[in-house]
Parts: structure tokens; C-alpha cells; sequence
């Protein structure tokens, strides 16, 4: 042994032992002559060894596995070690030790990231931009000293493994099992992890901790030195204190909730000579108050509100104060509004407001809030009571409450009560049960619930309404008299209310995205007014983040960088047209992966990149190496050379028929809805307004073909990437129409008019439109002389009684090949009519037709019969 070291022993139940000890683990420590036992039970957090020999956690080197497989972690107490699980830290990371022997990792621990502890219970994880541990599926620990409750058990071979219902300690140098807090009779406390403070019950006999099982009201608790913890003071120990210094860092929590909330107050315990009320103000110190220090039914100025007044041999809450006929309030279960004009124990002064306080048999304290309240409060008492609409006089007390840590105000809105809904005015209290009237969103009722077709609905404009059971938040319009909305403010429909929502109006301008229903809408707020309108400067390829889970407003996001795998769920891509936004499906790259959304556009998954690029992999991804840019696998060239690409920004490409679009960062890779029509597409699968080498025609959002100009025909397409311009094929090349339209004239057949219709002869209201829905409509062009060398269609109208067969579809006004036997053509659209022989239609004054190969001519006549020879 060398001097100065600690060893880990393995004792035998032997008296010729001098650790005469069952057989069990202990620490022996060797220093100077002596070999003494010391088992360091008292310091904190576990033992660290390796091979047998204490060492400090700095004694960890990452890259000796050797030494790494050799750690072990115990677990000590006055008479034994265990071997433990945990984990041991230094400045070169983590390493994961468990309590299994050989199963102890030989290389630093990996944390990973992750957007929740979903089966990763006991592990280490990056989640956002810290690191936590978890405890549960749905809880977990930033990795900040202190001790925390593992709520479920790990799977097997963890460091952590069967810990749960025990509390672990993080500190700097271990994550690792702690007895702190065990005693020897059951014991409550309160932990606060993050902003929340959960309670917990020690129970001596199981030795384990539980969860919500303790006081569930109000109490006493103090906080346990140089932690997040705080114990529980009985009341009994609570008489037993006679001095302000002995309750200096007491501190009250209510958890009538379930989850606890520190609060301000009065506590009292004991009776006759033991009474004694402890005094824990929002400001200040706590202070010890006995029958003898409170001033006999003081509670005539506003300032002596919140204060314990004495009432005959009773001690009382000071509500409303008056010189002759004060309201007070016994120590009992009751809830009082009181005003806060002046500060007092519960809170510090706000004018024009008030706060509700939380009586019991043994505390007055400040109510945990919150934001909304919909309640009823006696004028006469201020005694807070649920809502209650049984009569007009209950109605006129109801009340919704808007209240922040600096108290509470009445406001107007709605309130709801088993289906019903009412109008509250925060001076006169409710109306009756409100009827809606059946119509529709108008002027009239902007602001007001109706009925639209059974469906109670809020109209937010004179045009648009949101049906009341949609929770979120959405922006009024102008609204009408006799609302109690305001217009242009942002409000939200809860499940018991709907009130003005301010939460949103800071100082400087601002653009939110909106979801009403199925639609995204774009708002502007305005710092300077205060208010939000609709905005119809929002274009292009967006990338939005609603303002947290399942909230139906979204703020765009400027960059990817900095963006983690929590973010993803509330992140959606969307495509956006003056001021409407849709849904987009698309690549994301986030922490040194691709992740898409292609099932569902509010779900993302990691996307397996492909390292080659050939023909079989068009469309797979990889990312460009050291880089966060994504790359797409395509063909590029007459014939197609395949290679992995970065795209160009804002530029629509088509690849194997799918239309791509980067962002500037080249970090987000959409798949934009494509617009029906056609697009002009180039070698490069870029879309292009010229030296186009093919077109891609789509019929609908997701449905896309590739034509080569032979393929596409003669004729006519809608421009995809212009709405205002169409691309005119002539069957060996397409291009943007660029001849000057002008209304069908001499000169003009063939030709689109000033409407975007084609001009079948010269009479303007005979032109062709493209269809209105999926049924094609067939005309024929007319050959016209004057126009013999600019009609695209001269080839079949080339003569004097012939004629062009032309299809108009949704998209298209093109060349047709079908086979049309003897058709009726009126002013040269086909007929709808019956005119089913050319006698017929020659009465009904059109033109009777057959075509073949897109010509069409008069059909020869019938032989008349029994002509012929023989």
C-alpha cells in the first residue's frame, strides 16, 4: 500500500480480523504508520475507484480505456460500501460507471440530443441548448447541483439502473444516488426543479421517495442549505420557535394544485399560550407575531388592509377597510379580493388593481393565479366564489379576472358555462345567457358570437369567423357596437373565456403567423398603436416556429443556426402568397443532420443521407462535408451526368419531377406546391424564362410530368411562374409567349388575345378560354389567310375549309390528335346541342366537321342510295 492512499477492502465476518466486520466492502485508509478504517460516509456524493485505489474524478483520463474499465463507483455508509452506478465528471466529460462489474464503458460518454427523454430515462442528454438528465419520459433535470427524484427505473446495464423512487444527487464531480435526505421517520419535501416545486414523502420504512403524496395545502417549509430542497416544518416544531432569527429563510408553499407554488402570508399554529401567527411577507423579513402585538379592529385606512386585526378575542385578516364597519375575515376556507393600492404583506402597491388571497383554518395567503379567472366577487364582502349565473343577482357579481404578479384587474370579454356563453362588463358584471343570432360575419357582428349553421361562432371580420370551441389566439377586426372585444388587439378563445390578450404587444414592430381554421394568415403588429392587421407583404419560401407547443400563432425563424432538435416540434416550413401561408413538406438541416417532414409537415424525422449520386439515387440528400448545406443528387446536362449539387437559391428546380426550392442559407430544402400550368425548364433542372430544354406540366400541386417539346405538342400552356404570361409551343420548341395580344382580329388567328385566349377566327367573342374545370372543351380554328404565317396551327388549318382541332383543358389550349367523327362546331366551340348530322347542323347555323390528326374538314357526302354499279 502506498502512503497516503485509500483502498477499497473486502472484509470477512473473522475476529482474527482488525476490521472485524461481515463480510462487505470498506475504505482503509493507509497514512504514515497507520492502517485505520474510514469509509468517508460523510462526504458528498459516492467513492470513486479505480483498480481498488481512491481517486479523484480529475484522476480520469478519456483515453485510457484501460483505466476507464477499471472504475467503479461505492456507495458508503458509517458501517459498509455498495457498489453504485453513476456517473463521474471532469473537465474531459462524462463516464458513465455502472454496478455491474465489466459492463463499465471504456470511452467517455456521448451525450446525445434529443427533443425529450422518451426511453431515455437515467441517460444524459442535450435537449435545447443544455444538457439534462432524465428522470421520467416526460421529466428531467438540467444538470445544475442539486439533488432530484428519479421517478421510473432505467433499462438494464444503465448507470443509474434501480434508483427509482430514490433521489439523486447532481454535483461537480458525481450524478449519483443520495441519502440526504433519508430519515429516520417519514418526512416531507418540496424539490424545485426548474420553475417548478414538486412535493415529495419519504417513507422510512420502504426507504423510497413518492411523488404528490404529502401536505397538499398550506404549510411551513425551510429550505435545506446548499440545495433545492426544502423540508416541511411541522406545526408542533413550528410553536416550539420563540425568536425572528430562528425563522429567517422560513418560507410558505401552497400546493393545493398538486404542483406547489411559494407564496406570501400569514401561518398560524398553537393555541391559548402556544398561538403564535408567522408573518412572511412578499417584502421584508419574517417576522413572529403574538396575540399582544396585534392592534385591537385597526383596519380603517386602505393602508391597513392585508394586516391581522384583533376582533374581540379573535384574530382576523383586515378586507375592506372603514373607520365604522370594517370587513374582516377569520382564519377559515375562504377566498377575498383585496385592493393593493397600498403595499402590504401579500404583495408590493399597483394601483387601480387588486389581489386575490387564499384563506384556510391556519393561513391567509396570496392565491396562485392564473393568468384568467372567471369568478364570483361580493361587492359588499369581496369574498371570491365560483362563477355563478343562476340569477341576475349572481350574474351581476361574475367577473373574469386578468391577473400577473403585480395583482389582478377586471376586464370585458365572454365567459362560457355548460355550453352557454355570456357578455361580461367588468363594471356590471354578466348579461343573461347570450341566444346568437342565426346569419352570417358582417359589419353588424364583427366581435359577436352567432350562429353560422348550428356552429356558435366568433366573427373576427366582416367576412371571416372562428367557431368558439377552436381554442388559441386570432386578431379582431373592427369590430361592432355592443362588443365587449376591441379592435385590431390579439384575443384568445380559452375554454371558459375569451378576453382581450395583450401578451403579444411590445415595442417594436412585428409579423406573426396566424392559423384560423385551416388557414395561415399573416399579421402585422404595429408597436405604435398597438394593434394587428392582416399583412399582405408576406411572400415566398418561409420557415416558422409557433410560439410553443400546440399554439396556432407562429413567428418566422431568419436562420437555422442555433436551431436543435427541440425546436423541430414546434418548426413548420410554409409557402407563402401575399400574406397566405400554406403548409410546405421539405429538408431541414439541424445539428449536422437532414430532417424531413414528407409524411406530415409538423413531424420531423432524420433523413438517411446517401453518399453517391447515380442514376438510381436522384433526390436523395447529403450534406456537404464540414458543412450545414444540403446537397441533392440529380442529372444535369443533354445527357444526364449524374453528381451531388448544391442549389441555387430562390431558384425553382424540378428533379425526377419533383419542384425543389433552396433558401439562402441553403440549410432548408422545400418541396414548393407547384401551380398548375407548365414550367420552362433547362439541362440544369433549373426553371428558367428562356433556353428551356424541356417542359414539366402539372396538373395540380403534387402532380408533375416531363414533356419534351415534341411530347408537349402545339399550342398553349399556362405559365406556372407567371401568372401573368403563358408559353406558347410550337412542337419543336416552347418559349414565353411574347407576341403583342390584342382583342381576335384579321391577323390574329392562332394568336392568345389581350384576355389570354386563343383567337379561332376573327370575331373576338368566339375566342378560346382554357376550361373552368376538369371537362375539356373542343374548338376548331379557321384558316384566315392574313394569318397564314403566324397561326402556330397553320399546318392544319392550311386552306380554306380547313380547320384545327383544338382541346382546352384547365391548363392547356393545345393541338388535338383524337378521332372525331362528324361534330356540330357553332362559332367554332363544339356544340352542346343535337345537331347530330350535317343537316341538322346546318340549320342550327354551325359547321359539321370530322377530324383526323388534328385536321378537321366537311365529311363526304353519304352515297345517295341505291346509286352504284351493276
Amino acid at each position: 500500500m502506498i502512503e497516503g492512499n485509500a483502498f477499497l477492502v473486502t472484509t470477512i465476518d473473522d475476529n482474527a480480523s482488525i476490521f472485524n466486520k461481515a463480510a462487505s466492502n470498506i475504505i482503509v485508509q493507509v497514512s504514515g504508520n497507520y492502517i485505520y478504517y474510514n469509509n468517508y460516509y460523510q462526504e458528498e456524493g459516492p467513492n470513486l475507484f479505480s483498480d481498488l485505489v481512491k481517486i479523484p474524478t480529475r484522476r480520469i483520463v478519456g483515453e485510457d480505456s484501460e483505466l476507464l474499465a477499471k472504475l467503479a463507483l461505492y456507495d458508503c455508509g458509517e458501517d459498509s460500501c455498495t457498489a453504485s452506478g453513476g456517473y463521474a465528471i471532469n473537465s474531459n466529460g462524462y463516464y458513465a460507471i455502472t454496478n455491474d462489474p465489466g459492463t463499465t464503458a471504456t470511452v467517455a460518454y456521448e451525450i446525445e440530443e434529443a427533443k425529450d427523454c422518451t426511453d431515455k430515462v437515467g441517460e444524459i442528454l442535450t435537449i435545447g441548448t443544455s444538457n439534462y438528465l432524465c428522470l421520467d419520459a416526460a421529466i428531467q433535470a438540467e444538470l445544475i447541483n442539486g439533488l432530484y427524484f428519479l421517478k421510473t427505473d432505467t433499462t438494464a446495464n444503465k448507470p443509474l439502473k434501480g434508483y427509482n423512487t430514490k433521489i439523486i444527487r447532481i454535483s461537480d464531480n458525481f450524478i449519483s444516488v443520495d441519502h440526504t435526505l433519508e430519515a429516520s421517520e417519514d418526512t416531507k419535501y418540496i424539490i424545485k426543479n426548474g420553475d417548478s416545486y414538486t412535493l415529495y414523502t419519504y417513507d422510512s420504512d420502504g426507504q423510497t421517495f413518492a411523488e404528490g403524496s404529502g401536505v397538499t395545502s398550506v404549510a411551513l417549509y425551510q429550505p435545506i442549505a446548499g440545495t433545492n430542497v426544502y423540508q416541511l416544518i411541522a406545526d408542533e416544531d413550528a410553536e416550539k420557535v420563540t425568536t425572528n432569527s430562528e425563522i429567517t429563510d422560513w418560507m410558505i408553499f401552497d400546493c393545493k394544485t398538486g404542483d406547489c407554488h411559494q407564496t406570501y402570508g400569514y401561518y398560524t399554529v398553537g393555541s391559548d399560550d402556544t398561538l403564535k401567527y408567522f408573518s412572511i411577507p412578499y417584502s421584508g423579513a419574517n417576522t413572529i407575531l403574538r396575540v399582544a402585538d396585534i392592534t385591537p379592529k385597526e383596519c380603517k385606512k386602505a393602508g391597513d388592509i392585508g394586516n391581522l386585526v384583533k376582533d374581540g378575542e379573535d384574530i382576523k385578516l383586515c378586507v375592506v377597510n372603514n373607520s365604522d364597519t370594517p370587513v374582516l375575515s377569520a382564519f377559515e376556507a375562504k377566498d377575498y379580493i383585496l385592493s393593493i393600492e397600498n403595499a402590504n404583506i401579500f404583495i408590493g402597491a399597483s394601483a387601480s388593481k387588486s389581489m386575490i388571497i387564499h384563506g384556510t383554518a391556519t393561513s391567509f395567503t396570496r392565491n396562485i393565479n392564473a393568468p384568467y379567472a372567471v369568478n364570483n366577487i361580493d361587492p359588499a364582502t369581496k369574498e371570491v366564489v365560483a362563477a355563478d349565473y343562476m340569477d341576475e343577482s349572481a350574474q351581476a357579481k361574475v367577473a373574469i379576472l386578468k391577473c400577473s404578479v403585480d395583482g389582478c384587474e377586471k376586464v370585458d370579454g365572454y365567459t362560457e358555462s355548460s355550453g352557454s356563453y355570456y357578455q361580461i362588463s367588468k363594471t356590471t358584471g354578466s348579461s343573461a345567457s347570450l341566444v346568437p343570432e342565426t346569419t352570417t360575419c358582417s359589419e353588424t357582428n364583427v366581435g359577436k358570437i352567432i350562429d353560422i349553421s348550428g356552429t356558435k361562432t366568433l366573427c373576427l371580420s366582416n367576412s371571416n369567423g372562428i367557431d368558439v370551441t377552436k381554442k388559441g389566439i386570432y386578431v379582431m377586426g373592427t369590430v361592432a357596437n355592443g362588443t365587449p372585444l376591441v379592435s385590431g388587439k390579439m384575443i384568445e378563445i380559452a375554454d371558459s373565456y375569451i378576453v382581450v390578450d395583450d401578451g403579444l404587444e411590445g415595442t417594436t414592430d412585428a409579423v406573426y403567423l396566424i392559423k384560423i381554421g385551416t388557414d395561415y394568415l399573416a399579421y402585422k403588429y404595429t408597436a405604435t398603436t398597438k394593434t394587428f392587421s392582416k399583412v399582405t407583404t408576406v411572400s415566398g419560401m418561409k420557415l416558422y416556429q409557433a410560439l410553443e407547443a400546440g399554439s396556432n400563432v407562429y413567428q418566422e425563424v431568419s436562420t437555422t443556426e442555433g436551431l436543435t432538435l427541440l425546436d423541430l416540434t414546434t418548426l413548420e416550413l410554409f409557402q407563402c402568397d401575399s400574406g397566405k401561408c400554406v403548409p410546405l413538406t421539405g429538408n431541414i438541416s439541424v445539428k449536422g443532420k437532414i430532417y424531413e417532414n414528407s409524411t406530415d409537415p409538423t413531424k420531423w424525422t432524420v433523413v438517411t443521407e446517401e453518399g453517391t449520386c447515380s442514376v438510381g439515387n436522384v433526390g436523395k440528400l447529403k450534406l456537404k462535408e464540414n458543412t450545414s448545406a444540403i446537397q441533392i443528387c440529380m442529372g444535369t446536362g443533354e445527357t444526364p451526368s449524374y453528381a451531388l449539387a448544391l442549389l441555387t437559391a430562390g431558384t425553382w428546380y424540378f428533379i425526377a419531377n419533383k419542384p425543389y426550392l433552396m433558401n439562402s442559407d441553403l440549410t432548408i430544402l422545400v418541396n414548393p406546391a407547384a401551380v398548375p400550368g407548365a414550367y420552362l425548364v433547362n439541362n440544369d433542372n433549373e426553371v428558367v424564362t428562356s433556353s428551356a430544354t424541356k417542359l414539366v406540366v402539372c396538373t395540380d400541386g403534387t402532380t408533375c410530368a416531363s414533356k419534351t417539346f415534341a411530347e408537349a405538342g402545339i399550342g398553349y400552356y399556362k405559365d406556372s411562374a407567371d401568372a401573368t404570361k403563358s408559353i406558347q409551343c410550337t412542337g419543336t420548341a416552347c418559349a414565353i409567349d411574347t407576341t403583342s395580344y390584342a382583342a381576335c382580329a384579321s391577323g390574329k388567328v392562332g394568336l392568345l388575345d389581350n384576355d389570354g385566349k386563343l383567337c379561332v377566327d376573327t370575331t373576338p367573342a368566339h375566342a378560346a378560354a382554357f376550361a373552368e374545370d376538369s371537362t375539356p372543351v373542343y374548338y376548331v380554328v379557321s384558316y384566315e389567310a392574313a394569318s397564314a404565317s403566324t397561326n402556330i396551327f397553320k399546318a392544319q388549318a392550311s386552306k380554306e375549309g380547313d380547320y384545327a382541332l383544338i382541346k382546352a383543358t384547365e391548363i392547356s389550349i393545345t393541338l388535338s390528335t383524337d378521332a372525331k367523327t362528324g361534330t356540330c362546331y357553332k362559332n367554332n366551340e363544339v356544340s352542346s346541342g343535337n345537331e347530330g348530322t350535317a343537316d341538322a347542323c346546318t340549320s342550327a347555323s354551325g359547321t359539321f366537321l370530322a377530324c383526323t390528326s388534328g385536321v378537321c374538314t366537311a365529311p363526304a357526302p353519304a352515297p345517295a342510295a341505291g346509286s352504284g354499279g351493276g
